[in-house]
């Protein structure tokens, strides 16, 4: 199966870093309980100043939009979204192992 994954930058907030990167862990669990297809967010890099990538992985592309469609009605995402702004989503897909 090759899952789709979700390459996401992110501006976080001047001073804010620490609150983005606290509220992560609690994001990504919040959406593994709320969407089936969600696999993982394995990873998140510091690419520049305030910047990062965040890794989000889905069995399918729907299942990544039926998380992006109701990451506003995630209290837990929110706020790690609330101290950020999306710079860009970049998608691919996962090489079969």
């Amino acid at each position: 199966m090759s899952h789709l994954v979700e390459f996401v930058r992110v501006r976080v907030h001047d001073g804010q870093e620490a609150e983005f990167l606290a509220a992560r862990p609690a994001a990504v669990e919040a959406v593994r309980r709320r969407i089936a297809g969600f696999v993982d967010a394995p990873l998140i890099v510091k690419v520049a100043e305030n910047e990062w990538i965040d890794v989000w992985i889905y069995e399918t592309e729907e299942e990544a939009a039926k998380a992006n469609e109701s990451a506003a009605d995630i209290p837990e995402f929110m706020a790690m979204a609330n101290v950020s702004d999306v710079v860009s989503v970049e998608t691919g897909h996962q090489a079969p192992a």
